[in-house]
């Protein structure tokens, strides 16, 4: 194993990504031999928390330091994550079903089992929006100060934290919202159906400004890219599917895998992670060309629940029934 470069670089990649040797893939690389490969800081990346009240949620924030930690049995957790800072720890005493950062790490919303409270970074409640209730899908528009929420009655919200007031709220008629994302180019939601349909909605209108049928079973998935390019989407059948969200056209690239997938998170760098039951895989540029191997692969002891991409780093963060993992993939950002 060694690592592709500028210098060795016969593609034109500038990133450090892994060069397996000729008789091996790189989704056979464990973390141990990557842990061993890099340097020290680097090394103290890789962890794991073993925890007792999941499964587990991870959220990072903008800038890539904190991460905030949500098990569905009510245990949140906030860190500087680098420094292995513990910021706050508690317990709800309900469940858990979404957490997200809002505009700074000074503050974040924890969608419960009856409403969306909003605690500060030492875990003081401050707010608690009784006007969004049965939530199971928390996303935040850093730009607009939007708090957008997906209820378990299919109703879709948005609240503007700045002053506390809903600027809009709609009924999808589509059921239980609990697959949702933003486009982070345009901020506009794109929420998963059990239709097959994926739906893109605006405070603006009433109605979604576009759906796209993508596919014949439920959706279980749906990222975006950061440029908003490209979509990916997946259903209960074990099909992944990558579309050109711009033109609303596709599927440019449509892949088989082994089982079906929970999860998908987009880097910044277009690595594509999938959590497939208690199976981790990263693709390596998935979407302007075919992917017949995964980047890297890792396996854990319980199913997974939530993935992300921590900005600005070659992290990945884990949540499952057992905690939460912290990832090394080389070449995520650098």
């Amino acid at each position: 194993m060694n690592r592709k470069g500028k210098d060795n670089d016969k593609k034109g990649w500038n990133q450090d990504f892994l060069e397996p040797d000729e008789d091996e893939i790189s989704a056979q690389i464990s973390q141990e031999a990557i842990v061993n490969s890099v340097d020290i800081t680097s090394a103290t990346k890789r962890f794991d928390l073993d925890l007792q009240f999941g499964p587990y949620r991870c959220e990072y924030s903008r800038n890539g330091r904190h991460l905030l930690l949500a098990g569905r049995k009510g245990h949140a957790s906030g860190m500087d994550w680098t420094r292995k800072k513990l910021h706050f720890e508690m317990n709800v005493m309900e469940e858990i079903f979404d957490i997200s950062y809002l505009h700074q790490e000074t503050m974040f919303a924890a969608a419960q089992s009856k409403w969306v409270y909003i605690y500060d970074q030492t875990g003081i409640e401050l707010h608690a929006l009784k006007v969004l209730n049965k939530v199971l899908k928390l996303e935040f528009l850093p730009y607009h100060f939007l708090l957008c929420s997906g209820s378990e009655i299919g109703y879709l919200s948005w609240l503007d934290v700045s002053v506390g007031k809903m600027v809009a709220q709609f009924n999808t008629k589509y059921g239980r919202l609990n697959i949702m994302t933003q486009n982070p180019y345009n901020a506009i939601l794109c929420c998963g159906h059990a239709r097959g349909v994926v739906t893109m909605w605006s405070p603006n209108v009433r109605t979604p400004v576009a759906k796209m049928l993508v596919h014949e079973q439920p959706v279980s998935a749906v990222a975006v890219d950061t440029k908003g390019l490209y979509m990916a989407t997946s259903d209960t059948n074990r099909h992944l599917k990558i579309w050109d969200i711009r033109m609303l056209d596709g599927p440019l690239q449509s892949y088989f895998l082994r089982s079906s997938i929970t999860n998908l998170a987009f880097s910044q760098k277009g690595l594509l992670a999938a959590s497939l039951g208690n199976i981790a895989e990263v693709y390596l540029d998935p979407c302007t060309k075919e992917v017949k191997h995964p980047y890297l692969r890792h396996s854990f002891t319980s199913p997974i629940s939530n993935i992300n991409f921590c900005p600005f780093e070659d992290v990945l963060g884990v949540g499952h029934g057992r905690g939460f993992s912290s990832l090394l993939i080389p070449g995520m950002y650098k």
